[in-house]
């Protein structure tokens, strides 16, 4: 059945010549939303679990592709991770994004590809904690002392977990 998915998801949402994984299809077929560090990570995630399993099945593969539409696409020159604050919903997806990338470059033995800048965005999200040591999602700019929620919160904690891992 996961595999299932995984091939309906290569179909319908993943872009293989690119690595992008879309973020969303309608009932009509139409392509909704595009990539997000969510769905980046979530097929990341997919792509590792599945490898443990079928190594034969090109998932590592895929999943490195992934991973390079986000640090190449995604991220901005340095290659930090995106702002996605657009809507509150967004705000903590750079953490399902660590908790999945963090344990591929592990899995897959690809900290020479990745370590380095997951790293960078952990340093960068540590940096800019606020006065209380929380950390937010906007990596770039010092944590607000007067409000954060606790899903953006998320993100700094999940990126600096996983790239213990490494």
């Amino acid at each position: 059945k996961t595999k299932q998915i995984m091939a309906w998801i290569n179909i319908r949402l993943y872009v293989a010549s690119t690595g992008e994984v879309r973020g969303a299809i309608n009932a009509a077929g139409n392509i909704t939303e595009g990539p997000r560090t969510y769905t980046q990570g979530t097929y990341i995630g997919a792509a590792s679990l599945l490898n443990s399993h079928y190594p034969s099945s090109n998932f590592r593969a895929m999943g490195a592709k992934a991973m390079d539409f986000t640090k190449n696409v995604m991220c901005n020159a340095q290659g930090l991770l995106p702002d996605e604050y657009d809507n509150e919903d967004c705000q903590g997806f750079k953490a399902i994004f660590a908790r999945w990338a963090c344990r591929f470059t592990r899995d897959q033995g690809m900290q020479g590809a990745y370590a380095s800048w997951l790293q960078y965005n952990a340093q960068e999200a540590w940096k800019n904690r606020n006065s209380n040591g929380l950390m937010w999602g906007q990596w770039w700019h010092r944590t607000p002392d007067n409000y954060v929620n606790s899903f953006e919160t998320t993100c700094g904690i999940a990126m600096m977990n996983g790239v213990y891992l490494l």
